[in-house]
């Protein structure tokens, strides 16, 4: 994989300047005119938040984003003024041959999905599905009383459906507690080939997942690259992930990996591994395991037990102090994004994702912008470049025929960092902040030689989940 690099802003002068940037650039609604009305988009010169009310309108604008949209670097709401034209509005031009359903009142279903993404063959059953460029939605469950799809994600359905042109299949994670029957009712009349993955519980569902995974990777699990340091990395063989089922937070940042990788994601619970998730173990055999989050997560008598039932050689735990820290471990550990090595044009557009988590079990929120985003995240990894965009100051970019401007390059993976909703924990800011120390390297403006866009980030959810004080220290660490 290769790595970029990007530069700082002295920290007061640039929390200054992009706060100027940031009242600018979000004053004024930056929402496509064709699109439905939930749907809503904001910027600044290192964000674009993707947002609607609620988690299914969220999602269901990250479908539309990828979709729908069709520019795949300049358009609006960045260097095109015109809103009303899908094929000038920043996007991914990604029209999905299937899409994903899933719970909206729990995290385990989704996680234990992201892999299934970015498959060109993927067979449930008697049935085979391209879920490449695939998208995930969320619907209301059966366990708080739905009967039937969320009219959004219904919506968003068939806006993909009409202005792609194409008729997408559909797979249902999870039983009819989670997903209604209703619901797949409703999808088997909207979508073609409908299929469903459920197990008796998470653990189950998770299990089958991970089965169906394996058998499209023709019973060959992937190897993965691991990082113990900047400069030191090897590869680990036959990798499967082990995630914490009942709250999921520290295994939240790992689904774009899980997606991008096609690493199978099992669940267990922190002091018991579950019979489903070791029964899968020892029907993958993988030579790798990795654990996300530490001992509070999972015991160390779980992944003695799960490395039993493996045969697994290597056992690598991958953790902070917090489920922040945790994906910021992620991001070095398996992304290999460090600090370290910072300089010059090292991460130069390097994209990142932010999302909310806080609570656990019934009061964990920020999960569904989260394990949303993996599906997108990894569209965006396969199709598209960082969007072209004004460098700030933008009052200094007042000639329209020679802008000075950042983005419209980027290389490697896009990892996903956790934040709390009203303050962007100390690990994430200072580790963001260390992948652009230089001010003198940093393209702006003022600064037009600079070799260095600084950083981009998609930021999931309205300002109820992720503030704009959030936002903003994200543009300033970014910068």
């Amino acid at each position: 994989m290769r790595k970029k690099g990007k530069g700082l802003v002295g920290a007061a002068a640039g929390a200054a300047l992009l706060a100027v940037i940031f009242a600018q650039w979000t004053a004024v609604a930056q929402t496509p005119s064709f699109w439905p009305s939930y749907a809503k988009l904001d910027t600044t010169a290192y964000t674009l938040r993707v947002f609607g009310p609620d988690r299914y309108a969220t999602a269901a604008t990250m479908g539309l984003v990828s979709a729908v949209n069709q520019n795949t670097t300049t358009g609006y709401p960045f260097r095109e003024a015109d809103k009303t034209d899908r094929t000038k509005a920043y996007g991914f031009f990604a029209c999905p041959s299937s899409v994903a359903v899933v719970a909206g009142d729990t995290p385990a279903d989704a996680l234990a999905a992201a892999p299934v993404q970015d498959f060109g063959s993927f067979t449930v059953g008697n049935n085979t599905l391209d879920t490449s460029e695939a998208l995930m939605f969320l619907t209301d469950s059966g366990r708080s009383g739905a009967t039937d799809l969320n009219p959004t994600t219904l919506s968003a359905i068939q806006k993909i459906k009409a202005e792609c042109g194409s008729t997408p299949d559909a797979i249902i994670f999870g039983g009819t507690e989670a997903v209604p029957a209703g619901a797949e009712a409703t999808l088997d009349a909207i979508t073609g080939t409908v299929v469903r993955i459920a197990g008796n519980d998470r653990y189950d569902t998770a299990r089958l997942i991970a089965l169906a995974v394996f058998n499209a990777l023709s019973a060959n699990l992937h190897d993965v690259t691991v990082w113990d340091s900047a400069s030191t990395s090897s590869t680990k063989l036959d990798a499967v992930i082990l995630a914490e089922g009942e709250t999921g937070a520290d295994a939240l940042a790992v689904a774009p990996f899980a997606a991008e990788n096609q690493v199978p994601v099992l669940l267990t619970k922190t002091d018991a591994l579950p019979t489903p998730t070791r029964n899968a173990l020892l029907a993958l055999a993988p030579k790798t395991l990795l654990v996300i989050g530490g001992t509070a997560a999972i015991s160390n008598d779980v992944v003695s037990a799960a490395q039993t039932f493996s045969g697994a050689t290597n056992v690598i735990r991958i953790a902070g102090p917090d489920r922040y820290a945790t994906s910021v471990e992620i991001a070095k550990r398996l992304y290999g994004i460090w600090p370290e090595d910072a300089g010059g044009s090292t991460f130069s557009n390097q994209a990142f994702g932010i999302a909310r988590s806080e609570g656990s079990g019934s009061n964990h929120v920020g999960w569904p912008d989260a394990l949303t985003s993996a599906w997108f995240i990894d569209n965006y990894d396969d199709n598209v470049w960082t969007p072209e965009r004004l460098a700030p100051p933008v009052e200094k970019n007042t000639n329209p025929d020679s802008p000075v401007l950042i983005g419209d390059d980027w290389f490697g993976y896009t990892p996903l960092l956790l934040t709390q909703g009203s303050s962007l924990p100390s690990s994430v800011s200072s580790y963001l902040e260390g992948l652009w120390p230089d001010s003198s390297v940093i393209k702006t403006a003022t600064n037009t030689s600079g070799i260095n866009d600084g950083g981009f980030a998609f930021v999931f959810g309205g300002t109820s989940a992720v503030s704009s004080s959030v936002e903003l220290a994200v543009a300033s660490a970014l910068s």
